[in-house]
């Protein structure tokens, strides 16, 4: 992989989280060793924050918290894709990039979990939030995950998710005048509170299109740490992380 293993300590307000609005926090000690501040950087907004790799012009990975609230708002979606104001500009897509690129501007956060918020909505449109994505995999198989998140969202209490791309930059193929890396999969890393217990799950998803059930694409937390290259959900302390990380926690499909 193009990184060697960058530990992110995401960590949360609480175990069970109030608000879309309440931002993860990213533990200071993470040390230049693990962190290489002139290929990435962290944005943080109202409702994700972003590991975003400048060489492949993209996140490798967007955190947010997701409840049934936040998915009882109005906000409007507005398709308004525009580059992230955090951002500099010689690192981000354009629309030029996918023009006629036969690639849709696919969300990494969705906009549906973001109708909370208008700012979140908004948001959500900044192109360090999108990622190439075959227009068969964003608007089926991914489309199919994005909303059994959301359905298992209003089943329990709270989710962490982590979402991103399978990113290796001397491999991808690159769109556009700015060079983006179009992802060969894309992932996420799902942490479910319910009832004081907590469950994990990953999956990982070609992009192309496919048919297939949603639980073929499941693989454990620590699975994915070894395909993405990132340690998930650290802050659970390392005895919590051994007891769920390692199995795929299919009963949260129940």
């Amino acid at each position: 992989m193009f990184f060697n293993k960058t530990y992110f300590f995401i960590c949360v307000l609480s175990l069970v989280l109030t608000s879309c609005a309440s931002n993860l926090l990213l533990h200071d000690s993470v040390t230049s060793k693990k962190f290489d501040e002139t290929k990435e950087i962290i944005l943080e907004h109202d409702c994700i924050t972003i590991g975003y790799n400048y060489e492949c012009k993209q996140a490798r990975w967007v955190a947010y918290t997701l409840k049934k609230s936040d998915l009882e708002g109005k906000s409007q979606r507005k398709n308004n894709f525009k580059e992230d104001p955090k951002l500099n500009t010689e690192f981000s897509a354009t629309d030029d990039d996918y023009y006629k690129s036969g690639y849709d501007r696919g969300h990494l956060a969705p906009a549906a979990d973001m109708v909370s918020s208008q700012n979140c909505m908004n948001q959500s449109f900044y192109y360090s939030n999108i990622t190439p994505q075959e227009p068969s995999c964003n608007r089926g198989v991914w489309k199919r995950l994005e909303s059994e998140v959301r359905k298992w969202a209003i089943q329990y209490d709270s989710i962490l998710v982590v979402t991103g791309a399978v990113l290796e930059s001397d491999k991808n193929k690159r769109l556009g005048q700015s060079d983006i890396c179009v992802p060969d999969a894309f992932y996420k890393a799902l942490l479910v509170y319910h009832n004081d217990k907590t469950y994990t799950i990953g999956f990982v998803i070609s992009n192309h299109s496919s048919k297939a059930e949603l639980s073929s694409f499941a693989v454990t937390i620590d699975e994915l740490e070894l395909i993405i290259n990132l340690d998930f959900f650290p802050f659970l302390g390392k005895k919590e992380q051994s007891e769920i990380e390692n199995i795929v926690q299919a009963e949260i499909w129940k």
